[in-house]
């Protein structure tokens, strides 16, 4: 991620494929290996709380924010605050006279990239409400501008499919897939 057009990840799989257990590889290994002065995280979990809840119980340095009621408008409210983070470094961005996170660091500046994670992302679609809405929106954005800024998604589901959904423009940017164990 971050090389290229790889900006952004997808990872789908039935109920007990792994989806969950490689999100936490690629949290603990990032930790381990990059400073939160490089790499800080968004973590969103739509499981109740039970897979992202020891990132807040041991305070990792690196999370930002650790979102782990099920709630939706909490869900969208970080996706708000990303959005947030997006605008600001836009704006920083311009200032500085360059077009990406490897031109502002040339400046002499640090910023760490931004990792949004969100397993069972479908969650914020369960409805066509206000949230649903507000979500595809938000995470769109931040998909198609985020690469520029050192902003990266990974996003995990049992299914990609149903009722309301993601819009496909925004699935098509998630370049970066990753197929578990899944139904036809």
């Amino acid at each position: 991620i971050g090389n290229g057009t790889k900006q952004h990840a997808l990872i789908a799989g039935k109920t007990g494929s792994g989806k969950s257990t490689l999100l936490h590889v690629i949290i603990s290994n990032l930790a381990l290996w990059c400073s939160p002065d490089q790499v800080e995280f968004y973590l969103v979990d739509f499981k109740k709380g039970v897979e992202f809840r020891c990132y807040a119980a041991h305070r990792l340095p690196h999370a930002r924010v650790v979102a782990i009621e099920s709630d939706r408008e909490f869900g969208l409210s970080v996706l708000e605050r990303l959005d947030e983070e997006l605008k600001r470094r836009g704006e920083l961005f311009r200032k500085a006279g360059v077009q990406d996170l490897p031109g502002y660091r040339r400046t002499g500046a640090t910023l760490p990239r931004t990792l949004l994670l969100i397993d069972e992302f479908q969650e914020f679609f369960v409805a066509d409400d206000r949230v649903a809405q507000g979500a595809a929106l938000l995470l769109d954005r931040i998909v198609r501008q985020g690469r520029a800024f050192g902003i990266h998604v990974i996003l995990g589901s049992q299914t990609l499919g149903g009722a309301y959904s993601l819009a496909r423009a925004t699935l098509g940017q998630m370049v970066v897939r990753v197929a578990l164990q899944c139904n036809e």
